[in-house]
């Protein structure tokens, strides 16, 4: 017969997995609207950045008009918006990244939820029935969850710690 603990394990990995799962979803949405956010604020930049640009050809061409106080400052704005676009746009990437992993895992977590239940009740219809032997069917689930299981594992490295995008992304603006 088969332990009455590994059953509920297998319920409780369930559990967990799909609590990760839902986790994951929430945390998606929440990268999603902030990259919406942060993509559209880099458009802006980068309107202000062309903007700039044509003030300082003006500036370019028309050198003895200008103070170098005014010259200076048109300069020192472009860089500064220059350099705003450039955090943003890093930003960009990692929110990306970021989703990417989280598809990744949810890719993951998808294939293994599902192998998880259909061994877990089969291991109690078999527990409750009939001892589990070597050439029975269930074997093979339980290898798959396993595998499944191992794989999760190595996949650790990958997993995405809810909020961390949050924090990851207030960082002070670089003025």
């Amino acid at each position: 017969m088969i332990d009455v603990a590994v059953p509920d394990q297998l319920q409780q990995l369930c559990e967990t997995f799909r609590h990760e799962q839902d986790m994951n979803r929430r945390e998606m949405e929440e990268i999603e609207r902030l990259l919406r956010q942060t993509q559209t604020d880099a458009e802006k930049l980068q309107q202000r950045e062309l903007s700039a640009s044509t003030q300082v050809r003006h500036v370019q061409t028309n050198l003895e008009r200008f103070s170098k106080e005014e010259i200076r400052n048109m300069f020192a704005m472009v860089q500064e918006i220059q350099v705003r676009l450039l955090s943003v746009r890093s930003q960009v990437e990692q929110l990306q990244a970021k989703r990417q992993r989280l598809i990744e895992r949810q890719e993951e977590l998808a294939a293994l939820v599902p192998v998880l239940e259909v061994a877990h009740e089969s291991l109690l219809y078999n527990g409750s029935s009939a001892p589990v032997t070597a050439d029975h069917p269930s074997d093979s689930l339980i290898s798959e969850v396993m595998e499944a299981q191992e794989k999760e594992r190595r996949s650790g490295a990958h997993a995405v710690e809810p909020g961390a995008a949050r924090r990851n992304l207030r960082a002070p603006a670089v003025a």
